[in-house]
């Protein structure tokens, strides 16, 4: 692309990335539980494809987020404290700067089409976000009101234990990074894989 369409972009994914991230953080901890499965997949590929400080980034961001997470999962005390705007903020640069480097680094330590992976990892929670906020703006609500419109609730709404809700929606997340993977690293057409 050229730069003076490229800055832009770079600029609204950043921002896109950070504040879906902050209005994730909620009472399930479901922010950082994507922050963690999601800083876990990106140091497999820096790992798996030799990209230094990719690894270092990626070991940070687990190193703070699985911990918390843990933290939320076993222990009562924790189950009502939320990570807050500057640790969300936080996660979110972090995630950002993981998710621009993987795709900068397509055709060099990466393989081409790393946009793809990267999106089939980041799909399902940023998606979620856009329709969060769409709703919230429908309803004439402030975009960073806390309510029950996530995905997690949605699921439990229909009928799910709450305990199983985090589990399905990793699963859903690994699914669409494995096809994602998959259809990348054979060769595939990605036109074909965008339309899917």
């Amino acid at each position: 692309l050229p730069m003076w369409i490229g800055m832009p972009l770079t600029v609204c994914l950043i921002m896109y990335v950070t504040e879906a991230i902050v209005i994730l953080d909620d009472i399930d901890g479901i922010g950082v539980g994507f922050v963690s499965i999601i800083g876990a997949i990106f140091l497999g590929f820096c790992l798996a494809f030799h990209f230094t400080l990719g690894a270092l980034v990626s070991s940070a961001l687990l190193g703070v987020a699985v911990p918390y997470s843990l933290l939320k999962l076993f222990f009562k005390g924790w189950k009502k404290t939320l990570i807050g705007n500057a640790g969300s903020y936080a996660l979110g640069y972090f995630v950002s700067y993981l998710t621009l480097s993987l795709i900068q680094q397509s055709g060099h330590f990466m393989p081409e089409g790393m946009l793809m992976i990267v999106a089939g990892i980041t799909l399902i929670p940023f998606v979620d976000v856009i329709r969060i906020l769409r709703n919230r703006v429908r309803e004439g609500r402030a975009m960073l009101t806390p309510d029950r419109n996530q995905m997690q609730h949605r699921l439990i709404r229909t009928g799910l234990r709450p305990s199983f809700t985090p589990v399905c929606i990793i699963l859903i997340v690994i699914v669409f990074a494995f096809i994602n993977t998959f259809w990348v690293l054979a060769g595939y057409n990605l036109t074909i894989l965008v339309l899917i």
